[in-house]
């Protein structure tokens, strides 16, 4: 399963998680729960978040401490980073700014989202939008279409309806599977 993120720089100090998480909760009119994890000195805050009434889709929030030493080798350090790296570009592209970049300019502070492809979005949507709301400049803008859904009063039925509806696009897609990897190479003799 391959990974979604998002990024918001900032000048100077980032947003606190909770001024984020209230962010969120203004906009989508929803509330979220907050998990707090991975307690250590490289990260500022580092939690995931999930609208309380659909709690199976989840969006990590983290923000490194700038310049922090070690950051890198945790980076370069995790299980199967390299495999990652040969399906997927951003993590690529990833690996190569942290083995290039000398050091990282302290008066710019990044928020990131991370979330997984499969998920329906909305949450990680709202997320990136609340980040720039607070202030943050986004690495890649968020298309139109998917920002207009978030502009939508937002209600526990809609957000479950969208969650449903994108399940049934994933099977959907799932159920097309070529027709010859089903059939076994005997059948492709006959």
């Amino acid at each position: 399963m391959g990974i979604t993120a998002s990024s918001a720089s900032f000048r100077g100090d980032p947003p606190s998680l909770e001024s984020i998480v209230a962010e969120v909760e203004r906009s989508s009119g929803l509330a979220l729960v907050l998990e707090s994890r991975l307690s250590s000195d490289l990260f500022r805050f580092n939690a995931e978040i999930a609208f309380a009434c659909v709690r199976r889709e989840r969006v990590s929030v983290y923000a490194y401490m700038p310049g922090r030493k070690g950051m890198r080798e945790l980076i370069m350090g995790t299980v199967g980073i390299d495999a990652l790296a040969r399906d997927n570009p951003r993590v690529t592209k990833m690996i190569r700014t942290y083995t290039t970049v000398v050091t990282p300019d302290p008066s710019v502070a990044h928020v990131h989202l991370m979330g997984y492809v499969g998920e329906e979005g909305t949450l990680h949507d709202f997320a990136a939008i609340a980040l720039e709301s607070l202030g943050g400049v986004l690495a890649r803008p968020i298309p139109e279409a998917r920002r207009a859904r978030c502009a939508e009063k937002l209600t526990p039925a809609l957000l479950r309806a969208r969650h449903r509806k994108h399940l049934r696009l994933w099977i959907w897609e799932l159920l097309k599977i070529p027709a010859r990897l089903l059939r076994g190479p005997a059948d492709d003799d006959a």
